[in-house]
């Protein structure tokens, strides 16, 4: 009988992760994410493994955001959320009745708003009245807006703790709320808060989860080193004037990272998922100085390492199919640190495919997907072998269907009685591997194309990195000049550089990512700055009172600003003819999680008198044999809602009048064609308006009747299309 081979081992880490969202002036917190995804996100994706005792996970904190949940668990902090939440309705401004109707809808529609029946209510008065959000907002009564700041925050509290008997009346209530209710809310939302780290200490201490931290306030620690260490992977990059070379910095962020994780864990923090999986050769002697054992990053940073020059010139060849899948090791002479790489694409099935599927079929897709990398091994090199799943651990399960917990629920349950997998933490395989394959050198590069261009390069990034180096370098000017400085100013002064140094901010510059909340970024991060000049008695330099980004707030989403009568024939048949379109591009379209791969890059709308027009520019043509298994489904509300599905052919229609009613086939009138690109025409007499000609469009992508894209990710376009007798158009 021949011996059982060895399970495969899969390594899952949860990266856990908000900006600091606190702005020195005020002492609010500006955007309300720490706290609502700590109701929603933090505290059961570690409390469900309670229910899988063989499930063992990996949670990367970082040490900023759990600052920040300390601030609302113990200090009462408060955030801009809160405030308007807080506020009676009758005494609320009409500038405050227009930010509350503008934001307090920033949730997922149909997994977060459409499942309660009173919050989509007020979602569709609000959003139907008109897309002005002061008339939209003077459209809702004062109970309305007391329902809506309750469902704003109760919509957030994951499905796990509902039936808490502090908060199931409320849910039970579901409308005509009073105003003592909200503060019966709000203590809730802190009591979770409060639940938060005990709960992954207890996990920790009794061996079924390991917790790793990244860098204290989330810097691209390379970049912190030295920012000409960009060239290696980009070499024509354009850098800031201001070089920032500052490996003390990068030091001082690892170092408040262990002292942190020591204090709260009574521990030495062994593993880190460096920011944005940013490693760089010069990193490798600080985290060896502070004890760090391990380190992640993606599969791009391995074969950008295993074939660069570097690695070869010190004696090691690796050979074509060499895998990533395994653990290495980097000797050094201050000692020896351990490094997994991400598998992209099977992180990503689960941060951006699998929301849009049944969640059984999904868990048994990402299992089958497991075994098969197990079944192209041999026996010899499965002890070897180790899998590494690494994503957000908040971000993606908006997307979900109850918040993820169908999914990992049945994920957790087939992995608990697959013998062939198994579950094991990152320092459980380095306590075990001892021989493991070295790695010479390590490239300078992050989990995202394994460079560092989402940060440097693009000139709103250079700006910032430039305006942080003039602030660092007059607080060392002051420091130096002035030894009896005010210490509690000066530790001040260095936190807001830390603060500044974060990734988030230059996430957000340039035109990588970008959303309808840039603009609040971009004040936060001048102010951080501005605060370091403060605490130094000078005057912020007059360029931090000019927004990085300009005024225009880009969000991925150009609205019409003129009709377009194009030729429907699948080809771009001129430059003009869909130039005065709207148009969503999906690969700038505002996250926080970055997608490897589309398969849409662009959506086109608009319309002229008699006709309403849609075109999809695809990743290839949509004739190309890539392209015959997917099926786009394009859907239209109005004052009806109207779905059209096409691919391979074919065409269909289906119309309802509401979100509680059926679809019924209807007879598609329009005219399809799919070559270069796909272009749609829908007759108006086929589509039902409102009086203000209203309209939201989204779309879904499918591959063998699972979504696997949606843009927007969450939400609709919003736009109108009206008559050319009242045509009103964006001037751009």
């Amino acid at each position: 009988m021949s011996e059982k081979r060895p399970a495969l081992r899969v390594v899952f880490i949860w990266h856990q992760h908000q900006p600091f969202y606190k702005d020195f002036d005020s002492g609010i917190y500006v955007l309300p994410w720490v706290r609502l995804h700590g109701v929603k996100d933090y505290l059961d994706m570690v409390r469900i493994l309670d229910d899988f005792p063989k499930i063992k996970q990996v949670f990367n904190l970082v040490p900023s955001l759990i600052e920040q949940i300390d601030d609302y668990a113990r200090n009462d902090a408060v955030d801009s959320h809160m405030a308007l939440t807080s506020k009676p309705a009758a005494d609320l401004t009409d500038a405050e009745r227009t930010e509350i109707v503008s934001s307090f809808f920033s949730a997922n529609v149909n997994n977060m708003i459409q499942p309660h029946l009173r919050y989509y209510q007020l979602y569709e008065k609000a959003m139907s009245a008109s897309s002005d959000r002061a008339k939209a907002a003077a459209t809702l009564s004062d109970q309305d807006f007391i329902d809506l700041a309750i469902w704003s925050n109760l919509a957030w509290i994951d499905p796990m703790f509902r039936s808490d008997p502090e908060i199931a009346p409320l849910f039970a209530k579901k409308r005509d709320f009073a105003e003592e209710d909200k503060q019966t809310l709000i203590a809730f939302h802190r009591k979770l808060l409060q639940q938060i780290t005990p709960a992954y200490r207890e996990a920790q201490n009794r061996g079924q989860i390991e917790v790793s931290f990244s860098p204290y306030f989330h810097p691209i620690l390379p970049l912190l080193i030295d920012t000409e260490l960009a060239r290696e992977a980009m070499p024509r990059i354009q850098l800031p004037d201001l070089r920032f070379s500052h490996p003390e910095d990068a030091e001082k962020q690892i170092s408040m990272s262990c002292d942190l994780y020591k204090r709260l864990f009574g521990r030495e923090l062994r593993g880190m998922w460096p920011s944005e999986g940013s490693v760089a050769e010069q990193l490798i002697p600080i985290l060896l100085k502070h004890g760090i054992k391990w380190i992640a990053t993606d599969e791009e940073v391995f074969y950008a390492t295993t074939n660069h020059p570097e690695t070869r010139t010190r004696g090691l060849k690796f050979p074509a199919n060499v895998s990533f899948r395994r653990p290495y090791q980097l000797t050094r002479e201050q000692g020896r640190l351990g490094i997994i790489f991400r598998d992209h694409t099977l992180s990503d099935k689960i941060g951006f495919v699998y929301s849009g599927w049944d969640a059984e079929k999904a868990a048994d897709d990402f299992v089958k997907n497991l075994l098969a990398v197990r079944s192209q091994l041999k026996r010899p090199e499965m002890e070897k072998y180790v899998l590494p799943i690494i994503l957000d651990g908040d971000n993606a399960w908006e997307y979900y269907k109850n918040d993820g917990a169908d999914f990992l629920r049945a994920l957790y349950t087939r992995l608990s009685h697959e013998d062939r997998i198994e579950t094991v933490t990152v320092s459980e395989v380095f306590d075990k591997d001892t021989d493991l394959r070295e790695l010479p050198y390590l490239f300078a590069g992050s989990w995202i194309n394994h460079n560092f261009k989402v940060w440097i390069g693009h000139e709103q990034d250079n700006r910032a990195w430039d305006f942080l180096s003039a602030a660092r370098n007059a607080l060392v000017d002051y420091e130096r000049a002035n030894p009896q400085a005010d210490p509690d100013k000066l530790n001040q002064a260095w936190k807001e550089i830390y603060v500044a140094e974060g990734s988030d901010w230059c996430w957000w510059y340039g035109d990588d990512h970008s959303s309808d909340q840039d603009y609040l970024f971009d004040r936060l991060f001048r102010s951080h700055l501005s605060a370091v000049y403060k605490l130094i008695g000078k005057a912020p330099p007059e360029e931090l009172l000019t927004p990085i980004r300009g005024v225009k707030i880009i969000t991925g989403i150009e609205q019409p600003v003129g009709l377009v009568s194009p030729k429907i024939d699948g080809l771009v048949t001129s430059f003009y003819e869909w130039h005065d379109a709207g148009m969503l591009n999906c690969l700038k379209l505002g996250s926080a999680m970055h997608r490897a791969v589309n398969v849409v890059r662009a959506i086109y709308f608009g319309f002229d008198d008699n006709n309403l027009y849609f075109r999809l520019d695809l990743v290839a043509r949509p004739d190309d044999n890539s392209m015959s298994d997917f099926v786009f489904q394009l859907e239209l509300e109005t004052q009806r809602q109207y779905l059209i599905d096409f691919g391979k052919g074919s065409v269909e229609l289906q119309v309802r009048d509401s979100a509680q009613s059926p679809y019924s086939t209807a007879e598609f009138r329009g005219v399809f064609a799919s070559r270069k690109i796909i272009e749609l025409s829908i007759p108006r007499g086929a589509v039902q308006f409102d009086d203000h000609f209203n309209a939201r469009i989204a779309l879904g992508v499918y591959r063998e009747g699972e979504q696997i894209e949606r843009w927007p990710s969450y939400g609709s376009i919003t736009t109108t299309m009206p008559t050319e007798e009242r045509s009103e158009f964006w001037q751009v």
